[in-house]
């Protein structure tokens, strides 16, 4: 039995790399500053460590957790792909032309952010922001150099239709 609501467990879990990040980082500096010899260096690579689990963490915190929307995300071999109630479909990240994020004020009872790659050919993926494992998208921006995370994160707050873009091929902006 747990005296914490699942609600603020969720919340708490979500958060948890940024608090194990920052907890190394102060252990780090602490042994940088304090200790002597050896400590030294190992509080210098546990404060990098802590370092990059603090951002990272950070960065993961700020978007909203998936796994309760309609549908199944899996990304292997740089193919993302989207198997939903009626039907899927696939991309090629190296096909990709323009990904955007569109929302919608139907939330916050039902999905309200859905993801959009498009390919060279056109050929259009959508689907819910809270599908399961479509929180594995933030690892697989990390090939698309210019990524624009403040265009996601203002998505996440919009409560409006509107459609943010987070990354467009630079030959389709020279194109167009």
């Amino acid at each position: 039995m747990s005296f914490i609501r699942p609600e603020v467990q969720e919340k708490l879990a979500k958060t948890r790399p940024f608090a194990i990040g920052a907890g190394l980082l102060l252990l780090g500096l602490y042994w940088l500053v304090d200790g002597g010899g050896v400590m030294r260096f190992v509080g210098a690579g546990l404060a990098v460590l802590g370092g990059v689990l603090l951002w990272d963490g950070a960065r993961r915190a700020r978007f909203p957790a998936s796994g309760d929307g309609s549908g199944v995300v899996e990304i292997d071999e740089r193919r993302i792909t989207y198997y939903g109630p009626d039907g899927g479909s696939s991309v090629s990240l190296n096909d990709v032309a323009r990904i955007r994020i569109n929302t919608t004020d139907q939330g916050p009872f039902m999905a309200d952010l859905y993801w959009e790659f498009t390919e060279r050919s056109g050929l259009r993926l959508v689907f819910p922001g809270d599908a399961v494992g479509a929180e594995k998208i933030f690892d697989a921006l990390a090939v698309f150099d210019g990524a624009d995370f403040q265009a996601i994160v203002e998505a996440n707050t919009h409560t409006e239709d509107a459609s943010f873009l987070v990354w467009e091929d630079a030959q389709l902006r020279l194109e167009g």
